[in-house]
């Protein structure tokens, strides 16, 4: 019970800008050590936290430093809906950075972002989409989206016209990143 209460109170805090450093500087093993606490809603508090201190590309370098991104990975796959979903938002927070690219990549991200594609969750399809475009906006992942399959269910994505507006944008931005190169 205490632990989903600091996850809360985590995610509650770091959504407010002049609390970001803070909290990165103070709580950042925290975090990924609650993201991998194996209770659920714990675990959501703790992305979600995550996700929102990754919105600032400066504390970028503090997740990877720390060894989070491997736990945030197996949140993108996770069977909870709304984890899964700020897994999603958290990685493509990061992938606005360049400089994450290939630390993403070479943590399995792109298989977890596969998946979320077709997730019912539209949070998942959104982010997953949104992290995707991002990156192939650089050559060297580019390759590295198409092998991993990720270009048919962009497709789906893009074509149905069931899906949220937002998610099938993405999805269209990705697979024309890949062709303008």
């Amino acid at each position: 019970m205490v632990l989903r209460e600091v996850a809360a109170a985590l995610n509650n805090l770091s959504s407010v800008e002049e609390n970001k450093m803070e909290i990165s500087d103070r709580g950042m093993c925290t975090i990924i050590g609650l993201m991998l606490s194996g209770d659920t809603i714990v675990e959501r508090h703790a992305v979600c936290a995550c996700a929102n201190l990754m919105e600032t590309i400066e504390l970028n370098s503090r997740l990877i430093e720390e060894r989070g991104v491997a736990p945030l990975v197996a949140l993108a796959s996770n069977e909870d809906a709304n984890s899964r979903g700020e897994a999603c938002r958290c990685i493509a927070n990061l992938t606005v950075n360049p400089d994450v690219h290939q630390v993403l990549i070479r943590e399995g991200c792109l298989a977890s972002l596969v998946g979320s594609l077709s997730s019912p969750e539209l949070n998942c399809q959104r982010y997953a989409s949104l992290s995707l475009a991002n990156l192939a906006t650089t050559v060297a992942a580019q390759v590295k989206i198409i092998q991993s399959g990720a270009v048919r269910p962009l497709i789906d994505l893009g074509l149905n016209p069931i899906h949220q507006i937002e998610a099938r944008r993405y999805a269209v931005l990705a697979i024309a990143s890949k062709c303008n190169y």
